[in-house]
């Protein structure tokens, strides 16, 4: 691009490459444009971690932008020569990273970019749509964008210029490099031949000039390469052959056909016939199935999303065939094998964030079908955070389908029992004590305390049967837990059991835990008869033969404190202004009063 006559212009010239190291370091543009790219940078990261939050995007670019956008209103153009490794301006480096996908510099040069251009008047909008280009063509997992040429010509920027250039290398005599009358017959008839491609009337002359080693008919003798044909020895290096080749096994297997699921949509966005609208169906299933393959939930979720929208936004013949396609693909979804296909991959994938898409997939299914599938799927994952997810996802559609989960309580299998506990209750139907009852004799004690816990947040009439049987069960911790329970769910029904279970005379051989268990439960039943009795145990001077006296009492203060009541507290407040002999056991007591001082009234 031709600058004006009088215009300040930082171009590379012949006296720029005259300037010494010193004073290329000390160059204030190389300096400006060096702390531009640590800005860039940090809003590039911004940017990527608030994806969700665009809106935001012009002010993380914000200070990049004043320190560039400075050196344009003093010399109306900036030129950087791109490079593999960075960017480089006159003859210092303004950007340096290893070659990578993170590199900016490498994904314009990788398509052949060798110069940009920014002119006077770039605005904060027609920099931030540059930028965000930038940062997607250094991303290589965003494979289904279109490439970095197509997005740069999409934009057609005003004040941004990017000059693309291909190189033709001609042999000349041994330990001699090529001369200018080697070059000037083939580079002529090759430039030539293009420009008449590109701007002929033919068909190719519209997007692309279709050309191939015939097409040119000419000598190419001494020519080593051409637009990237490799015709002598090569001039790259292994790595790098090795980069393009898997560039092109991820362009073929991972982006083509996202870019086809694309066109397709597009295409048949606004008109469909039956066979058409059959046609369509059948080749998006087989989609469908390649992304469940690949483990691709990100075109999955854009393929129905589309649909989706198709159907609401198309006229009513064509939105009837868009929905057509969208319940037989949410009945193809929900076959078992795909399901399981699903739960195959949230058990084996290394990425937890496989895991949070697939939320993604469960949410298209269909659950007047899909609840069996799901259910026997979830007997094949041993992930905690997996099986989690489809506990959610069934709890929420499992209202209709209690007898199946009952009949599941049934497995052998300890982890499936107690997922369905979960999900019946999360469902929390109105017979759900029942559903759950019979795991009280299961040989598993962690799965008969859960039951517990299911059966005591029940109502009293429905779980205190339950609860007092288990009050004298042959496990002590299911005695604990079912007294705490009864206790909650039938205060006043549960204070005569509970009484006789701690006098009774095997109590006494009971454990430390059990007793402070019973007595917990008593004392959080507020009643004044159990208290009553708790107090009268505190002052007694004999307590069980087997127990030394304060001991036993520091059992009690301990289950008082637990409690939690406003009456424990002043129980215990009563027995301190008596007086208690027993220095322990008054410090014992005091600890606990301050225990349920602060529980009660706070700091």
């Amino acid at each position: 691009m031709a600058s004006d006559e009088g215009t300040k212009s930082p171009l590379m010239s012949g006296t720029d490459l005259e300037m010494g190291t010193e004073e290329i370091a000390a160059d204030p543009v190389a300096m400006a444009l060096g702390a531009f790219f640590q800005q860039l940078n940090k809003a590039i990261k911004n940017m990527r971690l608030y994806v969700h939050q665009p809106e935001r995007f012009p002010e993380f670019l914000g200070p990049a932008f004043g320190i560039f956008n400075e050196q344009l209103e003093e010399f109306h153009q900036l030129t950087l020569k791109v490079e593999q490794e960075g960017f480089r301006y006159r003859k210092t480096l303004v950007y340096e990273e290893e070659v990578s996908d993170q590199n900016l510099a490498f994904a314009f040069y990788n398509e052949g970019i060798r110069l940009l251009k920014f002119q006077r008047g770039l605005m904060l909008p027609e920099m931030l749509a540059f930028v965000q280009i930038c940062a997607s063509a250094s991303q290589s997992v965003r494979m289904m964008n279109e490439d970095l040429l197509g997005q740069l010509w999409a934009k057609n920027f005003q004040n941004i210029e990017y000059v693309i250039m291909e190189s033709y290398a001609v042999a000349g005599k041994e330990d001699e490099g090529p001369t200018a009358d080697d070059l000037e017959l083939e580079v002529d008839q090759i430039v030539g031949h293009l420009y008449q491609s590109l701007t002929g009337k033919g068909d190719d002359n519209i997007q692309f000039a279709r050309i191939s080693m015939e097409d040119l008919e000419i000598d190419l003798d001494n020519i080593r390469q051409a637009r990237g044909i490799r015709l002598g020895e090569s001039t790259i290096s292994n790595q790098l052959v090795a980069r393009f080749q898997d560039e092109i096994i991820a362009e073929d297997e991972q982006r083509l056909l996202p870019k086809l699921l694309r066109v397709l949509l597009m295409v048949f966005s606004q008109s469909l016939d039956r066979a058409l609208t059959a046609d369509i169906g059948n080749a998006l299933i087989l989609m469908l199935d390649f992304f469940l393959l690949k483990e691709d939930f990100d075109n999955i979720q854009m393929m129905m999303g589309t649909v989706k929208k198709l159907e609401a936004r198309t006229d009513e013949s064509t939105a009837a065939g868009w929905r057509e396609i969208y319940y037989r693909l949410q009945q193809k979804m929900s076959d078992r094998e795909r399901i399981h296909r699903v739960a195959e991959i949230v058990e084996t994938t290394g990425k937890l964030d496989n895991i949070r898409k697939s939320r993604v997939y469960l949410k298209y299914l269909d659950g007047s079908q899909c609840f069996e599938p799901l259910l026997s799927a979830l007997e094949t994952i041993n992930r905690p955070e997996a099986r989690q997810l489809f506990c959610m996802y069934l709890a929420n559609i499992g209202h209709d389908h209690l007898e199946l989960l009952q009949q599941k309580l049934q497995s052998p299998k300890a982890n499936l029992v107690r997922d369905v506990m979960s999900i019946i209750d999360h469902i929390d139907p109105p017979g759900r004590v029942g559903l759950v009852a019979d795991l009280l004799q299961h040989r598993n004690l962690s799965i008969r305390l859960e039951a517990l816990k299911i059966i005591g947040a029940g109502e009293e009439q429905h779980s205190y049967p339950y609860l007092s049987r288990a009050v004298r069960d042959p496990d002590a911790q299911v005695r604990t837990v079912a007294a705490q329970l009864i206790a909650t769910a039938a205060p006043k029904r549960s204070v005569p059991l509970l009484l006789e279970s701690v006098q009774d005379v095997d109590f006494r051989g009971a454990t430390v835990q059990e007793q402070t268990g019973f007595y917990t439960a008593l004392a959080s039943t507020n009643d004044p008869q159990a208290l009553g009795y708790l107090q009268k145990l505190l002052q007694a001077s004999k307590l069980f033969a087997k127990k030394k006296p304060d001991e036993h009492k520091r059992i009690i203060v301990k289950a008082l404190a637990q409690a939690g009541t406003i009456r424990s507290y002043k129980l215990l407040n009563e027995e301190l202004s008596r007086g208690v002999k027993n220095e322990e056991l008054a410090a014992a007591m005091e600890r606990a009063q301050q225990q349920l001082k602060k529980r009660l009234f706070g700091n």
